[in-house]
């Protein structure tokens, strides 16, 4: 049937319109518009990179192909919601719904990883891809049943590397180092070989050995008097076979063929072992097994650091050197070792200051400033307490320094009250807190009169109540002290007899005669005994009074005396010197400790004439260890080396000198007694002890 052009024109504008009203009826989101999508470092399928889309079609996107050493990692869409746009984000080629508005999506890259090689490993399971360099594990597994019995025999390359990629070719278990290209290598077994007999004669294990075999071997206990020397080797083996020919028990590599050993001995003589910085010393057998010990340092700042071969020894002959306890096998000579220290690691710890300032956290050994707060009323700044005096610049200084030790800290700043001196006819009057010694001088006496004593207090809280210049010790309360003196005049003197000492002494006694007032005076000279001294030195040189000492006799010194800890004296201590050495913080002076006092003098002695009256007599410098009851002594200019000499009776030893080598030097715990005479200098090297002390056992008759 045909239809008229118009009518069909008419028919098709109904159609348009209809379909655009359906059209123009839908939500806004559906809109007819296009949008562009747009592709960076990808494209479409027919390579252009710019396309426009409706909201409801889906394209496929395609990435790049990635630059060298890259490969495709993940789509970046614009657009915080764009991800669910895509149907494979880690995809390079996947479908995207387009959404309605424009859109770019960007194909991003990333590094890319090795190229992996193959390595197939026979009669081995390390099978596997590899990147070049790659050090791979491999192990040989014997297959069963073609290498039943067999052993190791070395791997072998099929293809594609060399031998020296191997770690060991000739070790079952073993390292390969991967080639730039695939490869094959294989591992060999063979037939052991026949063993073969091993003959030890003073000692074992006997019996047969397959070559290779590393076998440990021992001699028999030595007979008495006698050590292990060496192995004698009668037959089939070189030294090169042994861990080491001079030890027992040792290893022994079984060559190709039988073998026959002896174990020999040697007559036993003990070493030396000396060990500074240690109490490891000592006499022992070589091939002895000792076990030394370094002491530890008095500075708690430093640690044991290594053991230095000073000489007779070297690093096989420790467990190890860097470890204290360690084990030390003694060789067939003489040794000397140190124990080296060194600094701790810095670390922090916390001080706490009471009563101050200078909190914190510091690493040990920082030099810290610190401060006491001011005194509350009625009391003074007596000490720092908390911690041992050394790491204080000053423990009675308000401002002073701590040194931060190894560990956290708590220090306090420490008061005490106050109390009144007052000294009538004199001076010293002030505010003093209790057991200080106050310098105190009475006033010039008047015309015809002179100064008698001090008065007010008991004796013995004057340094003397007899001198007019003095000291005068505080208690916990107030205190009212007064200078007295007498009518008339004294002259005093002293006239030492030869060889010795002597005191000047006055008796005053004062009362009524007849009605009249008398005063008479008795003056005299004694002699002064050595016997009241528990320590007496002309020259003291640098020698501490340390912790745990007491001394119960009085002590004095020409010159100056050095303290450290807290030693006791129960008589008074004097020095000539107007200074000490080192801290008397926590020293305890029962009866006072004088400085500045007069010079003492002892009789002097004729050295030569103590030659003949002397047991033993040595030349030149000489160390004496005090070894119970055996002195150790080394005098090289007399031909005395490590010699022992025993002790029967009172024995005098004299030393002389001669033109290079002069003191002599003691030290150790002595059982006996002993006198030392020297021309020069006596050092004390360490501590001199007695094995019975006859400070605690009266019963006792240790004396040096």
């Amino acid at each position: 049937m045909k239809t008229s052009q118009a009518g069909s024109k008419m028919r098709g504008m109904a159609l348009f319109l209809l379909l655009a009203a359906v059209f123009f009826s839908f939500p806004s989101e559906c809109s007819a518009a296009k949008h562009k999508l747009r592709l960076v470092n990808a494209h479409f399928s027919d390579g252009t990179t710019e396309k426009w889309f409706n909201y409801w079609e889906t394209p496929w996107i395609y990435a790049d192909t990635p630059p060298a050493g890259q490969t495709f990692d993940t789509w970046s869409p614009a657009g915080s919601s764009a991800w669910r746009y895509l149907d494979g984000v880690n995809n390079p080629a996947t479908r995207f719904d387009m959404p309605n508005t424009d859109m770019t999506v960007t194909a991003v890259y990333r590094a890319a990883g090795p190229t992996l090689y193959h390595l197939e490993a026979r009669r081995s399971n390390s099978d596997g891809d590899y990147a070049e360099g790659t050090v791979v594990n491999v192990v040989a597994v014997p297959r069963v049943p073609d290498d039943n019995g067999k052993i190791f025999d070395q791997w072998t390359v099929v293809s594609g590397a060399t031998l020296d990629r191997f770690g060991d070719i000739y070790s079952q278990s073993t390292t390969f180092i991967m080639p730039g290209n695939d490869c094959e290598i294989a591992a060999t077994f063979k037939w052991p070989p026949a063993p073969h007999d091993l003959v030890i004669h003073d000692g074992g294990p006997d019996g047969e050995y397959s070559p290779g075999t590393v076998v440990t071997i021992s001699a028999n206990t030595p007979p008495l008097g006698k050590l292990f020397d060496r192995w004698r080797i009668d037959s089939g083996a070189d030294a090169s076979m042994f861990g080491s020919i001079y030890a027992t028990p040792t290893t022994f590599n079984m060559p190709n063929n039988d073998v026959e050993l002896t174990a020999l001995y040697k007559d036993a003589v003990k070493r030396w072992l000396h060990v500074i910085n240690s109490d490891s010393d000592g006499y022992f057998y070589p091939g002895d097994v000792r076990t030394i010990v370094a002491r530890s340092n008095p500075d708690p700042t430093m640690i044991f650091h290594m053991w230095r071969i000073d000489s007779g020894a070297d690093v096989s002959m420790f467990g190890s050197i860097y470890l204290s306890p360690t084990t030390f096998v003694m060789p067939d000579n003489d040794v000397q070792i140190t124990a080296l220290y060194t600094n701790r690691p810095a670390t922090n710890f916390t001080l706490t200051v009471v009563s101050g300032s200078g909190s914190g956290t510091y690493s040990n050994g920082t030099v810290v400033s610190i401060s006491a707060d001011p005194a509350p009323g009625g009391t003074v700044f007596d000490r720092w307490t908390g911690s041992d005096s050394t790491y204080f610049g000053s423990i009675y200084a308000t401002n002073t320094t701590f040194v931060m030790p190894y560990a956290n800290a708590a220090i306090t700043a420490t008061y005490v009250n106050t109390y009144s001196l007052t000294v009538n006819n004199g001076t010293g009057d002030g505010s003093y807190s209790n057991g200080c010694f106050v310098q105190i001088s009475a006033d010039p006496p008047p015309v015809d009169q002179y100064f008698a004593s001090w008065y007010g207090a008991p004796d013995s809280r004057f340094g003397s109540i007899t001198a007019p210049n003095t000291t005068f010790r505080m208690t916990n309360g107030p205190s009212v002290i007064t200078a007295t003196y007498m009518p008339g005049s004294t002259n005093s003197g002293s006239a030492p007899p030869a060889g010795g000492q002597t005191k000047t002494y006055a008796i005053v006694s004062v009362g009524t005669s007849r009605g009249q007032g008398r005063m008479v005076i008795v003056t005299g000279m004694r002699r002064k005994t050595w016997a009241q001294y528990a320590l007496w030195s002309d020259y003291n040189g640098q020698i501490y009074f340390k912790s745990g000492e007491k001394f119960y006799g009085l002590v004095h010194s020409n010159s100056k005396l050095w303290f450290s800890g807290d030693p006791e004296f129960f008589e008074r201590v004097t020095s000539a010197d107007s200074t000490y050495g080192g801290s008397t913080n926590q020293c305890i002076f029962r009866k006072g400790f004088i400085l500045g006092a007069p010079t003492n003098s002892m009789a002097y002695v004729t050295f030569a004439s103590m030659l003949s009256k002397t047991d033993l007599v040595l030349t030149g410098r000489t160390d004496i260890t005090f070894n119970g009851t055996d002195l150790l002594i080394n005098c090289p200019d007399s031909g005395w080396t490590n010699r022992t000499y025993a002790l029967a009776g009172d024995v005098v030893i004299a030393v002389c000198t001669n033109a290079s080598s002069r003191d002599v030097a003691v030290g150790g715990a002595l059982d006996g007694r002993v006198t030392i005479v020297s021309e020069r200098d006596i050092l004390i090297t360490n501590h001199v002890t007695y094995a019975s002390d006859p400070a605690t056992n009266p019963a006792s008759d240790d004396a040096l």
